[in-house]
């Protein structure tokens, strides 16, 4: 919105076939000037957040995202054992929200990084719920943070893997905000 990301993610792992946890550490947050946000696997998000990534200092960003950065990434990834054969190449049980100079990227499962094309993108279990909701609010003005709260809160009523508490994060101030009540903001 307007040069400024907000990202948002619920606080669910899911546990085996049947079972969820609820966790104290967001799925999103502020590294090196970026806003990330995982879903999937937490050690995936894990050595995002706490191993050393190259900073990015100017210059094309998708230039930044496909050298220097996936080249860290992966071998990071490879130093601790995680990944998976996806079809004869390098895979993660990820997906991964990159907003850097107010433009958001994807990067899927084998590493290809694209540029939505919409002012929004969601990832994870309840992406279809959380894209409706963005799309179906985009036309009538409502605050960004409240709608990245609206598309969580139809992800958790449509989808059985989506539970708050919800964490919002801002490319302003980089401040996580927490909402434990649903019917907040």
């Amino acid at each position: 919105h307007e040069g400024v990301l907000y990202f948002g993610s619920d606080a669910i792992s899911v546990v085996g076939s049947y079972g969820k946890a609820t966790n104290r550490d967001a799925k999103v947050f502020e590294k090196n000037g970026m806003l990330v946000g995982v879903s999937g696997a937490p050690s995936v998000r894990n050595v995002l957040q706490y191993t050393n990534m190259p900073v990015y200092e100017g210059g094309d960003p998708m230039v930044y995202l496909v050298n220097p950065f996936l080249d860290a990434l992966r071998d990071r990834l490879r130093e601790k054992g995680m990944f998976q054969s996806k079809e004869g190449e390098e895979a993660i049980d990820a997906s991964i929200l990159i907003g850097l100079e107010g433009e958001l990227y994807f990067i899927g499962s084998t590493f290809g990084i694209s540029r939505p094309s919409d002012a929004f993108y969601a990832i994870g279990i309840g992406e279809g719920c959380a894209s409706g909701a963005f799309y179906a609010t985009q036309q009538f003005g409502v605050e960004p943070q409240k709608r990245v709260l609206l598309a969580l809160q139809a992800a958790a009523r449509f989808s059985t893997d989506v539970s708050g508490p919800f964490f919002i994060l801002s490319s302003v101030d980089k401040q996580i905000r927490v909402f434990e009540d649903e019917s907040a903001l």
